[in-house]
């Protein structure tokens, strides 16, 4: 059976959050120290996204000090007044072009998103900013592909400001992204596009769901046999150019031992977070236990 989830917004920060309480390797839902929210995701993630991303990248631990160990940076040092000024900082677009992507090496196979076109005909002309998503469904479906093919730049370029991820300093907020939102330890299996509810001119709600596949960022094998399986209701508004932007949503697990909880904000995630600490401490006590009659 798949790991079943019910979510709003897949490119929320709460998605990638309870992707962070899930060990693929072992198919049960955990916490990590360094887990802090996301989703999906999409960053603010229709696919929205970032907690399933905080899992691949808040598990490494703190970062590493001058001598390798966990601390505090080295400090900068510089000399003023000798040798050349220091380089202007990056552009954006300079960050960015910097960033691994997943784009496919032949653009005339099927796009990821599941709309049945080729890459180049589909979600392609959405990235490279040629086309806006005129419509909810072409904001999710190009929102999900740029997660497939890691492009935060059309992540950010498709987030509402009312966006809790949203930020002012894009090329901050491109970092995180690449660092924390990209779903680097799973593969997009697929994305079906449900019921459209039209609250408004300027607001409407997409339900989704989503299947990803948790794998092994270098072998790209499989961590478990099944893969995760997620439904969201994301909000989206449309944009004084006529663009459709993700804005928000909210996560609901139904995988066990989460069922009939929703996720909207902090406080919901910390009672989260101290449930599943509690639970770890029961299986703790029990596999301990076990062992030990096993050598008596």
């Amino acid at each position: 059976m798949t790991a079943s989830v019910v979510a709003k917004p897949l490119l929320t920060p709460l998605f990638f959050t309870l992707l962070s309480f899930m060990d693929p390797c072992a198919g049960l839902q955990r916490i990590t120290e360094h887990s802090v929210p996301f989703i999906w995701a999409t960053s603010g993630g229709g696919f929205p996204g970032r907690a399933v991303a905080t899992y691949l990248a808040r598990t490494h631990g703190p970062e590493m000090g001058s001598k390798g160990k966990p601390g505090k940076k080295a400090p900068h040092t510089s000399a003023k007044g000798f040798g050349p000024p220091p380089p202007p900082p990056k552009t954006f677009e300079e960050v960015c072009a910097e960033f691994k992507s997943r784009l496919p090496r032949d653009e005339a196979e099927p796009c990821v998103c599941g709309s049945g076109d080729s890459y180049s005909n589909c979600c392609k002309p959405f990235h490279q900013g040629e086309k806006i998503p005129e419509t909810p469904e072409s904001c999710l479906r190009s929102r999900y592909s740029a997660f497939a093919y890691r492009i935060p730049a059309y992540i950010i370029s498709t987030t509402d400001k009312s966006n809790s991820e949203w930020q002012a300093d894009k090329v901050k907020w491109a970092r995180r992204i690449d660092r924390e939102q990209m779903f680097d330890s799973f593969q997009f299996v697929g994305l079906e596009v449900g019921e459209l509810e039209e609250t408004s001119e300027t607001e409407k709600y997409l339900s989704l769901r989503v299947t990803l596949q948790p794998v092994d960022q270098k072998t790209g094998m499989q961590t478990q046999p099944e893969p995760m399986v997620f439904l969201e209701r994301s909000k989206f508004l449309r944009s004084s150019k006529g663009a459709w932007l993700y804005s928000a949503g909210e996560v609901t697990s139904q995988a066990v031992g989460f069922k009939g909880r929703t996720l909207k904000d902090e406080k919901d995630l910390d009672a989260m977070r101290k449930d599943v600490e509690y639970a770890k401490g029961i299986i703790g006590s029990a596999a301990a236990g076990k062992s030990n009659d096993e050598t008596l």
